[in-house]
């Protein structure tokens, strides 16, 4: 793995901008021995109160591995949008473009925890007050070609798509990660440079189960067939797959002791973020983006579990 010295060069910095358009909440998360029944109560423990929202988890991951990481979004006025910005301000992610609402509160998450296993509500809040013209008005204030532009389907979908065509005209780098899965038309998809997806997603937006290496390989082929450049397909324990318009890369887990898997999605796509950032190799981004997940995974919680660029590289260096 290359220091980001080596990709930038002593003393020069050629990083792009990585600009995070998503939701950004607050996760209320409690860990049970199993998950509970229709109608049943079960106890828990290890209840965690962390900055969460896929949007913000990523900015965070892309922040602390030392990319330049702008969040759009929006919370409430209440005392957790406060924090939130706070929290996200401490790791490092650049705050100015949050804007705030008056009539609605922050975004929350409650989540079950149950071994390796995750169930989540989220309650959208000022997530879903984000407009276009304020994406519009960030990029058009910020954004150079080349910038990375990193989005989910955590705020209004027309929103979404608006904002990834728009950045894809002004020569960003998009990213989009369909989560949750929601239903994208054949003129989004012809906007999307990378699609990153777990295996339920792409089984909602393609038909295809990701269960063999066949599937798998029938399900990139759908994608890059709909128009997107590069697909990386995310298996949890199984690590990753991915088609490029020259390969298709196969990157295996890294074994670790799982404690929450809530963020290891987040933590994929915030590192993909970063590294396209610092211009890596396609390989090298996916070792990395995987080590990132792996490490985030040994933790609780989502922000606060993000490592840092040279927890990175202290873990793949010991895994070599």
């Amino acid at each position: 793995m290359l220091s980001r010295n080596e990709i930038t060069g002593a003393g020069v910095n050629y990083m792009h901008n990585v600009i995070v358009f998503g939701s950004i909440n607050t996760d209320m998360s409690v860990s049970c021995t199993r998950m509970p029944e229709q109608g049943e109560t079960v106890l828990g423990s290890t209840f965690v109160l962390s900055g969460g929202g896929k949007g913000a988890n990523q900015a965070v991951t892309s922040a602390r591995l030392g990319a330049k990481t702008y969040m759009v979004g929006k919370v409430g006025s209440d005392r957790l949008g406060s924090v939130r910005i706070a929290g996200l301000e401490e790791y490092g992610v650049r705050t100015s473009r949050i804007r705030t609402s008056s009539d609605v509160a922050t975004g929350s998450a409650l989540i079950l925890r149950s071994k390796d296993d995750n169930r989540i509500v989220v309650d959208p809040g000022a997530n879903v007050c984000v407009t276009f013209d304020e994406v519009q008005d960030t990029l058009d204030t910020l954004a150079q070609p080349g910038d990375i532009f990193l989005t989910q389907f955590e705020c209004l979908p027309e929103v979404v798509k608006a904002s990834l065509a728009y950045a894809r005209k002004k020569g960003l780098f998009t990213i989009c990660n369909p989560s949750p899965a929601l239903p994208i038309d054949d003129d989004m998809y012809k906007t999307i440079d990378l699609l990153c997806l777990n295996e339920a997603e792409c089984a909602t937006l393609s038909g295809i189960q990701p269960n063999s290496e066949e599937d798998r390989l029938s399900a990139l082929n759908f994608f890059a067939q709909k128009g997107v450049k590069q697909t990386i397909l995310t298996l949890g324990a199984q690590g990753a797959v991915a088609k490029t318009a020259d390969e298709v890369v196969t990157r295996p887990a890294f074994a670790v002791n799982c404690i929450d898997t809530t963020a290891a999605g987040d933590a994929f796509l915030g590192a993909v973020a970063a590294c396209l950032s610092y211009d890596y190799s396609f390989d090298a981004t996916m070792e990395i983006a995987t080590a990132t997940s792996a490490l985030c995974v040994t933790k609780l919680g989502a922000q606060d579990a993000m490592p840092t660029f040279d927890e990175v590289q202290a873990f793949l260096a010991s895994h070599k």
